[in-house]
């Protein structure tokens, strides 16, 4: 009897262990996050771009997509635009795992419009999984009324 109890005694801090291991989710893999921007003019082709940003778990990144003079731009590792610029978009992203154990992205972003006054719309926050197909898309309207587009278009896809 007193030679099982130890048995026992010696294994339980293994057992322990295993336990609490199995109860912890493993990080995510390194990820890319593509950020495209597009005018939604059909003769303004030239005024769209793409930045990728790198992301490792324990990490927070950012981009941002601006206009400025009715032309697109973005930058990587950024969470405001330049001075002068009509509006951007703030695009910041971590790694996160979702309750289903899916690795992906959890992506905050907000538009700014720093020629108006009053109020920003809300920070909007979603999960993407890092499928490369699922994006978060955003449809703007030009500040300007002169650009040769009315629209511009940004989405925002991850994959490992």
């Amino acid at each position: 009897m007193m030679r099982r109890m130890a048995i026992l005694a010696s294994l339980l801090p293994a057992l322990l262990a295993l336990v609490s291991a199995a109860g912890q989710a493993t990080p995510p893999a390194p990820a890319t996050i593509v950020v495209n921007y597009a005018s939604t003019a059909k003769n303004d082709t030239k005024n769209s771009g793409e930045v990728t940003v790198g992301i490792k778990a324990g990490e927070v990144r950012a981009a941002i997509v601006w206009e400025s003079e009715c032309s697109l731009a973005a930058r990587v590792n950024a969470v405001a635009a330049a001075p002068g610029v009509d509006q951007y978009w703030s695009f910041v992203s971590a790694l996160e795992t979702s309750p289903d154990g899916r690795p992906g992205i959890r992506v905050r972003y907000q538009r700014i419009r720093v020629a108006a006054a009053g109020p920003q719309p809300p920070e909007q926050n979603k999960w993407i999984p890092l499928d490369g197909v699922t994006a978060v898309n955003v449809t703007e309207t030009s500040w300007r009324k002169n650009c040769r587009y009315k629209e511009f278009t940004i989405a925002l896809t991850a994959k490992n």
